[in-house]
This record gives C-alpha cells, structure tokens and sequence, in this order.
C-alpha cells in the first residue's frame, strides 16, 4: 500500500523486532462506512478486523489491541464524512452520586495518547503458588477467538489471552489458556496475572474522569471505542444541490 498516511504506533519503542513500529493507513472510505453500518454487539471485532484490513498495510489480527484503538481513533480524527466535527463526541454519563443522566462533548485531538514504556516480550513472572508464566499483550486476533464463543469479554478471558505458557506447559490454543486459568487453585495467582493490564497500560485511555454538572460529583466514565468507527450518516455538505450536478438538464 504506496498511498495513506505513515503513522506511529504508541507501542513503538517497546515492540518486538518483527512488529511494525509504524503503519500505512487511509481514511475511512464508502466501502468502510458501508461495513461500519452493519456493527453491532456481537459482530464488532469482526468488523473492525475487516475494516482495518482494507486501511491498514499490515495484518492487523497480529496487532496488539491498544494499538489498534489508536488506529481507531486516527480513523475517527482523519475520516470527514459530515459537517460536524470528527474530533468530538458526546459521551453519556449517569452520576453514581445523584443519579443524573446527561452527556458532555468530549475533544479527542486533546487526549494524551501514553506510549507504551518497560515492555519486554515475553514478560515472565512467577506467581504466589510458584508457577512460572509467560505473559505478552492482547492483540486483535485474541479478541476474534474470544468473541467465537461469547459476545463480550470479561477479564477473565482477557486475562487467558495474555499467557504464553508456564515453566510446565506451551499454550496453542485459548481453549487451553482458558482451561489453565480455570484451574488456577490460588485467587493470588489470578489477581497477579490480571495486574499486568495495569502495569503495561499505554495508548489511548479507556477511560476518562468526568464531573457532573448537577452535583459536581468527580468519575471515570468508560470510552465506547466501537462507537468511535459510527460516523454521522449525513454526509459532508458540498455546498451545491443535487440538481447542481445534472448534466442532461
């Protein structure tokens, strides 16, 4: 792909060697916005697979999943299909300490996007109960082998998807990682594990804080990053009606 945008990936400096460091990606096109139409709860990692993979000039199943929230959110800032600004968005609050529902606009071009910092791959820890393990982060292809048998994803699965293996056996398959945390006979063991989403958390934030405008009441409000591939079905104003371009008049 000789055409899009060059783009660095805020796993860059810490990535393995045979990982992309940057990325060729286009904006979203009629054939994405098309795809993007047909999302919904159960089929939004497929979609997002799909999508990517026409815009991006890698396979992005191999790709590490806060990576690809950051290309999600280029998509979104880079894409213009209507005349509304593409760097806001409104995102729905209910206060925990009043009860308020309500919405404020969000400016995504204002957010930090943390690079990701200390990572080495694969991470190696040993738990409480003794157990040597192998850990590296989500990518693209583990949320598609999650979503094969369930339609969303707790940390539990989350969590599976990391392991690479343990000083007893080599992982193949998320039936067998998934079997190993099933397994686990320590809550310790677990509660070390599921640590290394915060330890090694980078990119675009998951959430962000809000204050109420009732009660003043300060909260994390989680980022629909779905949401952010919806688009406005109105499209960008040509300044010109439809008759304007008839040429059999």
């Amino acid at each position: 792909m000789s055409e899009g945008f060059l783009v660095k990936l805020p796993s860059y400096k810490c990535s393995p060697d045979n990982y992309p460091k940057e990325v060729r990606i286009k904006p979203l096109n009629i054939k994405s916005i098309r795809k993007i139409s047909s999302m919904n709860q159960s089929n939004g990692v497929q979609i997002i697979e799909a999508v990517l993979n026409d815009l991006v000039d890698t396979d992005v199943k191999e790709l590490y999943q806060k990576d690809i929230e950051f290309l999600i959110l280029w998509l979104r800032m880079n894409s213009r299909f209507s005349d509304t600004n593409p760097n806001i968005i409104p995102l729905g609050y209910t206060c925990p300490n009043c009860s308020t529902k309500d919405s404020k606009n969000i400016d995504l071009s204002k957010i930090e996007i943390k690079e990701l910092n200390g990572y080495k791959e694969p991470v190696v820890v040993k738990l409480p109960s003794g157990i040597i393990v192998k850990q590296r982060l989500l990518k693209l292809k583990d949320l598609l082998d999650i979503s094969i048998t369930k339609e969303e994803s707790t940390i539990f699965e989350l969590v599976a998807s990391t392991l690479v293996s343990t000083d007893k056996e080599e992982f193949n398959t998320f039936e067998e990682k998934m079997n190993f945390v099933d397994n686990l006979e320590s809550v310790e063991d677990f509660v070390v594990l599921s640590k290394f989403f915060e330890e090694f958390d980078y990119g675009f934030p998951s959430s962000l804080e809000i204050e109420c405008r009732n009660c003043k009441a300060k909260f994390n409000v989680t980022l629909p990053f779905e949401d952010f591939f919806r688009m406005d079905a109105t499209f960008v104003s040509t300044g010109k009606s439809y008759r304007d371009y008839i040429v059999n008049k």
